[in-house]
């Protein structure tokens, strides 16, 4: 299966890697592919990894995962393009917080978990031209969509 995954950290990095060990084809889609770290991961990769844009790795996936940020997830999805989400799954493993001096701050720790998913839902229907149903599977669906085990 062709994957495409959009975010380039550890997250992003460490689907990439089990996806491509299954033997899928994989592309890695970051906001700057040509960062040292990203080829060097490219260079260990091998011959089923790629390394691009958002778009061009949204183009790519026949499934797409979703391993950003969450403060960056709607930036991600719109840089992806509408049409390279169109009729495609999107697997969204975003966190729902982000980075910063301070460390790893929840977005919404006061929200209950499934408010947060509706209210990413009605944001994501005007990024994408497809109805978002928004219910959480858990790693062990990903596990079993991606072929890798537990």
């Amino acid at each position: 299966m062709r994957i495409g995954i959009i975010g380039s950290g550890n997250v992003g990095r460490t689907i990439a890697d089990a996806a491509l060990r299954s033997g899928h084809e994989v592309r890695l889609g970051a906001r700057e592919p040509k960062r040292q770290e990203l080829r060097d991961w490219l260079a260990d990769a091998g011959g089923r990894a790629s390394l691009s844009e958002i778009a061009s790795a949204a183009e790519f996936g026949a499934l797409l995962v979703n391993a950003t940020p969450g403060d960056a997830s709607i930036e991600a999805l719109r840089a992806a393009g509408a049409g390279n989400l169109a009729g495609k799954t999107l697997i969204d493993i975003a966190n729902a917080g982000s980075s910063g001096p301070g460390g790893f701050v929840l977005s919404h720790p006061s929200a209950p978990i499934t408010g947060n998913i509706a209210d990413l839902a009605r944001r994501l229907t005007g990024v994408a031209p497809m109805p978002v149903e928004a219910r959480p599977r858990g790693i062990g669906k990903l596990r079993g969509v991606l072929g890798f085990g537990a």
